[in-house]
């Protein structure tokens, strides 16, 4: 596990208004996804990636001219499946072959973890996942068909095609891996310690691992559309309103939603969460902003919502040798 110091940012004065990114969803491949302290999304004009926020290994810099139809941001490294022949690239650190993508391999999904990084192949609907395997979380069943993949910290999780069953393998020291043996899901999202899947037959949520937060604790009788596992949080979208709904950690406003926004994706990351608005298809961002991980934020004030620009000074302290700093937002 990696250890980290928080500290509390130097008040800087407020900057100018942040246009927001004007990113949207599909049902099929999610646009957004939020990183550990970075954040990622796919422009709804020119299908080109965006991606803003800690930057030290690269993960947030982007080809220019390319088109993507799928983008996952993992904790130091970015990977996105490309628009013209479906093939992976992925950006940043690579100390441990996360990066390391096979050059003629065509994707339908792909999902960047801590250290490592899982798809599934167009031709075959099989697994295939690089990168750090000190638990297993890339030895990938080799026969098995699936239709979704999420690679967490030390785990991975998928669902069959055959039978919708979800298996995860990896690091199971909190019950992250222990799936119910007879379930079918649509979709699963795997996090730092914790996992949570959206079941076929009522479209509610179940969650299993690491409880500490709360992060598992999920309202019995609500149905959702989407679900995605952060750090120590995790967030929903809801069936009948398409509001969100986050549950778990909150020290820095990961989980604190707008109450009347409807959404179509959202995506649980480190410490701060982003999501794609109904109405306008504009993104959203809100919890930490260590080094302007999401650029614009949605502050709640009694005013309501102001769309803000988000400061900080410093980097973060840790692996990286720099200081952490909490997001200043000014209206």
């Amino acid at each position: 596990m990696i250890a980290k110091m928080l500290l509390l940012s130097l008040v800087m004065p407020c900057e100018a208004m942040l246009t927001p990114r004007r990113l949207t969803a599909r049902a099929d491949a999610p646009r957004i996804s939020a990183g550990y302290e970075h954040s990622c999304g796919i422009r709804a004009d020119n299908s080109r990636a965006e991606c803003w926020g800690y930057n030290y290994y690269g993960q947030s810099t982007v080809s220019p001219d390319v088109p993507y139809t799928h983008i996952s941001a993992g904790w130091d490294h970015t990977c996105a499946i490309r628009e013209d022949n479906s093939r992976a690239e992925c950006w940043g650190d690579n100390d441990w072959g996360q990066s390391t993508v096979s050059p003629n391999v065509q994707y339908t999904h792909i999902s960047a973890g801590l250290w490592h990084t899982c798809a599934i192949r167009a031709d075959n609907s099989r697994a295939e996942c690089w990168g750090h395997n000190n638990y297993g979380q890339t030895t990938v069943s080799p026969n098995v068909q699936y239709t979704h993949i999420s690679a967490g910290l030390w785990h991975t999780c998928a669902i069959r095609a055959d039978t919708s069953l979800a298996e995860c393998w990896g690091g199971k020291d909190v019950g992250q891996t222990t799936v119910s043996p007879n379930v079918p899901y649509t979709q699963i999202s795997a996090g730092y310690g914790h996992t949570c899947a959206i079941r076929t037959d009522n479209s509610r949520a179940e969650c299993w691992g690491d409880n500490e937060y709360g992060q598992t604790t999920v309202s019995p009788n609500v149905p959702y559309t989407h679900i995605s596992v952060g750090y120590y949080h995790t967030c929903a979208i809801r069936e009948d309103n398409s509001l969100a709904e986050c549950w778990g950690r909150n020290r820095f406003g990961q989980s604190t939603v707008l109450p009347n926004v409807q959404y179509t994706h959202i995506s649980a990351g480190g410490w701060h969460t982003c999501a794609i608005r109904a109405d306008n298809s504009r993104a959203e961002c809100w919890g930490g902003n260590y080094d302007g991980n999401y650029g614009q934020s949605t502050v709640l004030s009694p005013r309501g919502a102001l769309r803000a620009r988000c400061t900080t000074r410093g980097k973060r302290r840790g692996s990286h040798g720099s200081s952490w700093q909490k997001a200043v937002c000014c209206p």
